[in-house]
């Protein structure tokens, strides 16, 4: 970056890109709860998927994209809620207050989604590991008493 406000430019960016692509290899052997990570070939971005197995939701995906200034990371917390919508809609931005950092929306098909933004030059290991660790942990605390406030008695889990 040449000054204070200039964006990276396209080799610090592919620096970046190289630190992302190593922290998510290790994450991959070393975190016991990622089951997969992929690049996404079928766009143009730096963009990357990362499985990852939990207790409270089995499954669940969070991307990650390197953009021109930042680093979003984004995840699928719940599906839309078929029981009225109110009290989901309360209980999620009520709980997301708890996670430092992270941003809860109502997504495409009026899905819950949890995510966040940090700046490329936020962006080290432990950063890293901090925004992985907060996305896992609300998406535990929150998907069983969402989908209990959205599903009712039809959620078995």
């Amino acid at each position: 970056m040449t000054g204070p406000d200039a964006p990276p430019s396209e080799a610090e960016l592919g620096v970046l890109e190289e630190r992302l692509a190593r922290w998510m290899a290790t994450q991959r052997v070393e975190n016991p709860a990622v089951a997969h990570v992929e690049r996404d070939p079928e766009r143009g971005t730096r963009r990357w998927m990362m499985r990852l197995e939990g207790e409270e939701k089995a499954t669940f995906t969070v991307w990650f994209e390197l953009r021109q200034r930042s680093l979003h990371a984004e995840t699928h917390l719940a599906p839309a809620p078929l029981e009225p919508p109110a009290r989901a809609q309360e209980y999620v931005l009520r709980s997301v207050r708890r996670f430092r950092g992270l941003t809860a929306w109502i997504g495409g098909e009026d899905a819950f989604f949890l995510g966040t933004d940090m700046r490329v030059e936020s962006v080290d290991e432990a950063a890293l590991d901090r925004l992985l660790g907060s996305l896992y942990e609300a998406t535990e605390h929150m998907f069983r008493p969402l989908m209990q406030l959205g599903y009712g008695e039809r959620f078995k889990g």
